[in-house]
């Protein structure tokens, strides 16, 4: 089987984890390096992990088969697209675009390309999750609350696309994926004047049953919190995404 030779740009918080990662994957995966615009950075993570450090990311792209994106999300779309082109399968850390028109651009290249890009939601795979699926039959209503303190990097996204995007997905494509959406809205503000963006919303999404999904996130919580509630007619689901923990409560 081919070893793989994996890249990661971009070493922040979650570029770190994907270079430590992929740094652990010795059957399948070589870390081949490590590239940041901010060279004090990278340098780190490469000494840290015995890699190479990229001064340029043209030379590691080049270098790779496949490569982590992890910069701010507005750099994810033109990197993402250099990438393609070059044939290079991508997994991509969430969102995968700051606009859908550069998501619909990166999805329509890759498939030109015939390369694989994948986003990392990563709440996918917790086991909590993986083990609720297996109990929700017909939820009437989700509630959804993604709390925490502002991170210590800088958000480029608003906490819609930085926390609540993984409650999204999970609702849409696991939980409530054989429900039609009738309508979706959402209110937000922001608290931090150097964000930019809100950093607390609720968003709610009517299906066309009458169901409902209440979503709550908010980076201004003194602490951090990931909990959903499930109703449906036979019972009610407590999950603690933290603890990994479900509770189900029958109706008598």
């Amino acid at each position: 089987m081919k070893i793989l030779k994996a890249g990661v740009i971009g070493v922040g918080y979650m570029g770190f984890h994907h270079a430590r990662i992929y740094s652990t994957l010795n059957n399948s995966v070589k870390l081949q390096g490590v590239f940041d615009i901010d060279q004090s950075k990278s340098e780190i993570v490469a000494e840290s992990l015995s890699v190479k450090n990229y001064t340029s990311m043209e030379e590691i792209i080049q270098d790779c088969d496949i490569l982590s994106i992890a910069t701010p999300t507005d750099k994810h779309h033109s990197i993402a697209i250099s990438c393609i082109k070059k044939g290079k399968h991508l997994l991509i850390e969430k969102p995968i675009a700051d606009t859908i028109e550069k998501a619909e651009e990166i999805k329509y290249y890759a498939q030109k390309y015939g390369v694989n890009v994948m986003v990392g939601f990563t709440e996918r795979f917790n086991p909590a999750i993986k083990q609720l699926c297996n109990y929700v039959k017909n939820p009437i209503f989700v509630e959804c609350r993604r709390m925490g303190p502002l991170p210590s990097r800088k958000p480029s996204t608003g906490v819609i696309l930085d926390l609540m995007i993984h409650d999204i997905d999970i609702i849409v494509n696991y939980l409530m994926k054989n429900k039609k959406i009738l309508k979706i809205d959402s209110v937000g503000n922001s608290v931090y004047n150097f964000t930019y963006n809100e950093d607390i919303a609720v968003g709610n999404i009517i299906f066309e049953d009458g169901s409902i999904a209440v979503m709550t996130s908010s980076r201004c919580y003194p602490s951090k919190e990931r909990k959903m509630r499930i109703v449906q007619p036979d019972n009610s689901i407590y999950v603690d995404l933290i603890l990994q923990y479900i509770e189900i409560h029958y109706v008598p």
